[in-house]
């Protein structure tokens, strides 16, 4: 994944600033007094609706049922006396009530399922992989029903995030535990100081213009020794890179109530991002969906380049697929061989149209 910046002397633009009162008002008319964020959310407890999982929507109802069951156990991850000290998470299925016929292609199944759920949900920074597997391996095991003679998968784990370094089956759930929910409750303190800034009666396109611009002014671009990949890098070390960029603002849309997909995939636009070569890298960005139309940004790409600052660029904010996709395709990696892989969703909405970026001012005069 690559730096942001088009390298073309593109004009830097004032953020905007919600506190701040100035003469292009847009105010929403259709205000009806609904909280600019739900204030009650309990990040280490709560998931959000369906429609926040972009992913959830590609699976059967059987599949669904498996992924809302898991997803509520991820996010809970509890941790007791008994499973304290191993290095899996496992996550009941059948003895719950969830039943997932267990078939030859069963862990492929659930890597599908599990694996949209990586991509949907920011907060599961715990694991070391979402690659599911049995308590004893990657063999996985069963459970025969004698009521409609099937057999169905009795369990699925994970490997944690070894906190404390070395090998990763020496890691330890309580150790893992403590350390999320340190990293969580910091993440929360970010996540909140920019969700404060938000209005009631604002537009979405203003609340994401905030979002996107109190985020843009927090962090910098990292380099893969010194930057993280996900929410942490966003929110606790300030240092990201492409998919930080692209999960943290995720995030907070998801806080406030937007509708927005994490989009993995290659772009080309010359410059900064990839030495000026034109060639297809790895990068990320988000799809957001403002008062039921969906637009591409590239946060990234609208970062400025002179570390930390708070210049903001708009090279990729609010575009149409026609404005976005001349240097950025959503869903293909370059792959470490240079052969195109398949990634993330099999398809993605249109955005038919680009937003003009006076329609993101906000006054509350």
């Amino acid at each position: 994944m690559e730096p942001g910046g088009d390298g073309n002397g593109s004009e830097v633009v004032d953020p905007v600033d919600p506190d701040k009162d100035d003469e292009s008002s847009t105010t929403n008319p259709d205000y009806n007094e609904k909280p600019a964020y739900n204030k009650e959310f309990n990040a280490l407890a709560d998931v959000f609706e369906s429609k926040y999982y972009y992913g959830r929507s590609f699976l059967n109802e059987n599949e669904q049922e498996v992924y809302d069951h898991i997803l509520q156990k991820l996010i809970k991850f509890e941790v007791t006396d008994e499973n304290k000290d191993k290095y899996l998470i496992c996550v009941p299925l059948y003895n719950d009530g969830v039943k997932i016929e267990y078939t030859s292609d069963i862990l492929q199944k659930l890597a599908k399922i599990t694996g949209y759920i990586a991509y949907d949900e920011q907060r599961i920074t715990y694991l070391y992989s979402v690659a599911p597997k049995g308590s004893s391996g990657t063999r996985l095991e069963y459970t025969y029903s004698s009521s409609d003679r099937k057999y169905y998968t009795k369990e699925v784990c994970f490997n944690v995030r070894n906190v404390n370094g070395g090998d990763l089956y020496s890691a330890k759930l309580i150790d893992t535990k403590n350390k999320y929910t340190e990293e969580m409750q910091q993440v929360e303190e970010g996540v909140v100081k920019i969700l404060s800034k938000l209005k009631a009666d604002m537009t979405d396109a203003q609340k994401f213009r905030v979002l996107h611009d109190e985020f843009l002014k927090l962090v910098s671009y990292g380099q893969k020794d010194e930057g993280t990949g996900d929410i942490r890098g966003g929110f606790l070390y300030n240092k990201v890179f492409c998919e930080g960029y692209a999960r943290s603002l995720a995030y907070l849309c998801q806080r406030a109530g937007l509708e927005c997909i994490y989009v993995v995939g290659t772009a080309s636009y010359t410059g900064n991002g990839d030495g000026g070569s034109g060639e297809a890298f790895d990068h990320a960005w988000i799809k957001v969906k403002l008062d039921d139309k969906w637009y591409n940004v590239d946060p990234t790409n609208n970062d400025s380049l002179n570390p930390n600052s708070d210049g903001i660029v708009y090279n990729d904010f609010l575009l149409s697929d026609s404005d976005f996709n001349n240097d950025h395709e959503a869903g293909w990696t370059a792959g470490v061989t240079g052969v195109r892989q398949q990634t993330s969703y099999p398809s993605f909405p249109e955005a038919n149209e680009s937003m003009d970026i006076k329609l993101t001012e906000y006054s509350n005069n």
